[in-house]
């Protein structure tokens, strides 16, 4: 039965060499860059999907007013031919 130390040791080892550069190409300029464009991104989306929701309420809001236009008119020509009936 032998013991796995060194391959535990290893593994720590490269684990923090990966960590290491990985910090390090995170702060460099293009990477900065990088971070900012995905951000502005993320904010455009954010104001597209704002006027849209927006744009969708408006026109819910007309939509209801020429359906209750048209709801409106029928009933009126309803109640008209009951009246006639009743006559």
């Amino acid at each position: 039965m032998a013991c796995n130390n060194g391959k535990f040791w290893l593994g720590i080892g490269i684990g923090t060499l990966v960590g290491a550069c990985a910090c390090y190409f995170s702060r460099t300029t293009r990477a900065q860059k990088a971070k900012a464009d995905v951000l502005d991104a993320i904010a455009d989306i954010e104001v597209a999907a704002e006027a849209a929701i927006e744009a969708a309420k408006h026109k819910a809001k007309v939509t209801g007013v020429k359906v209750a236009d048209k709801v409106a008119t029928k009933a009126t020509e309803v109640k008209e031919r009951l009246n006639e009936l009743d006559v």
